[in-house]
């Protein structure tokens, strides 16, 4: 069995790790903000030593201070915010560091869309599972570039903590960094950083959201049975995903099998599923042998006791374990109520949006001596200074509209209106619609004879 669904991942020059749901481990392990460059990412385990150490040189100092923390995505300016943040000493392990505070941040300032996430190393704002957040300063600080290790000056050191396990560590900026540079008057500190980058985020992917917490694994080892089946094909190498959905009864048991049907189109599936509350909760994986085995690993099933609702099952293909460029699988179902029905409610999806990125974060902090009071001033780091579309105040001419339509049309814009097409997807269809919908009327309706 490989690993949970969950797995820290990177984030261009530096280490951002975040909830994620890379089933199989290894096979997401690149990002959409990969090959910025390397030389950042610095021991992003869990640091095993962090028992409490009160001879830390920083132990009784205390800091606070402000972000302002700027991203656009696909042109449009998705967080505008302003965050005050404060902490303690952190006492446990952070070699090397000339101090280290325990931080939590509140958000003052607002002027975000509601797509807006607040990535928690750099905005000390918490989500989900990902918390116990560390601002740090080295004057000289080891970084791996992926072949060595690199000895770097002036070093801006974040850490935080994932379900309770941590710190894991990453270098944000230092002397000599491209995304930023860190800058320390007596105790006063200020920082920027800035990262633009486009691709897929693999780490978004449609119809999963896992509302923050780890996803069960099946422990199932055989076949379910059923009585309704339905077949249908993906790509092999695990960029489409299909999602069928179920309505339950309350108090009953739901049977899920997913299997291969030829020896040429076999390939290594699996599946999750999302509740009626619209938050994935268990997975399956390799919990028996395929009827068609494929060339590595085995076939998913899952039950799980139901309350009434609607409940979806994704269905991909993983790993590129596959007999041909096609595969092709039997999806059964089973549920202790009585007759059930299947409905198709998306097709070959792409998994993960294509995204336009760019991070602006400006930040500062005062630090205060041993006995010295936090006074509440938070000191007012410069603004980040990106422009997009506004998203969450004043939208302007800017077309929020959810777009639903295929773009089909020739958009020639013969009107003498004044809208410029400003919207997100500037009809180049990279609009970053999720398909996040049950809508039942899709068709592909199976249910028993």
């Amino acid at each position: 069995m490989r690993a949970q669904i969950y797995s820290l991942i990177l984030l261009s020059s530096f280490v951002l790790i975040t909830s994620c749901s890379s089933p199989k481990g290894s096979d997401d392990s690149g990002s959409a903000f990969e090959d910025a460059d390397a030389d950042t990412d610095t021991d992003t385990d869990a640091d095993a030593d962090a028992d409490a150490d009160t001879d830390v040189p920083w132990a009784g100092r205390s800091v606070e201070g402000g972000i302002s923390y700027g991203k656009i995505v696909n042109d449009i300016l998705d967080c505008d915010a302003g965050i005050q943040f404060s902490g303690e000493a952190y006492t446990g392990s952070c070699p090397d560091c000339d101090y280290a505070f325990a931080v939590e941040g509140t958000i003052v300032e607002e002027n975000s869309t509601e797509d807006c996430s607040y990535y928690g190393p750099l905005s000390f704002i918490s989500s989900g599972a990902m918390d116990g957040f560390i601002l740090a300063h080295a004057s000289s600080y080891y970084v791996s570039t992926g072949y060595y290790d690199a000895l770097v000056t002036n070093a801006l050191v974040l850490g935080y903590h994932y379900a309770g396990i941590g710190p894991y560590w990453t270098t944000l900026i230092y002397d000599g960094s491209a995304y930023g540079s860190a800058v320390t008057e007596g105790n006063h500190l200020t920082w920027d950083f800035s990262l633009a980058f486009e691709g897929y985020d693999y780490y978004s992917p449609y119809y999963l959201d896992d509302c923050g917490e780890y996803l069960d694994e099946s422990a199932e080892t055989e076949h379910l049975g059923g009585d309704v089946t339905v077949t249908s094909t993906l790509s092999c190498e695990g960029e489409q995903i299909d999602v069928w959905q179920v309505s339950a009864e309350s108090a009953g048991v739901l049977g899920i099998s997913v299997d291969t049907v030829s020896a040429d189109t076999t390939f290594d599936p699996y599946m999750w599923v999302t509740g009626p509350d619209g938050c994935a909760f268990i997975f399956g994986d390799d919990n028996f042998e395929c009827t068609f085995p494929p060339p590595e690993y085995s076939c998913p099933s899952i039950d799980f006791a139901t309350e009434e609702g609607i409940y979806q099952i994704a269905v991909l293909g993983y790993n590129g374990s596959c007999a041909g460029p096609i595969a092709e699988y039997a999806l059964t179902v089973n549920a202790d109520w009585g007759d059930v029905e299947l409905v198709q409610v998306t097709d070959d999806h792409i998994r993960w949006p294509y995204e336009d990125v760019v991070y602006a974060i400006n930040g500062c902090a005062d630090i205060y001596e041993e006995g010295e009071d936090l006074p509440g001033a938070y000191c007012a780091p410069e603004e980040h200074g990106l422009v997009g579309i506004v998203g969450g105040g004043d939208t302007g001419e800017a077309d929020t509209d959810t777009d639903t339509d295929t773009d089909t049309d020739t958009d020639t814009d013969t009107d003498t209106d004044t809208d410029t097409d400003t919207d997100a997807d500037a009809d180049a269809d990279a609009d970053a619609d999720t398909d996040t919908d049950t809508d039942t009327d899709t068709g592909t309706s199976v249910s028993p004879e």
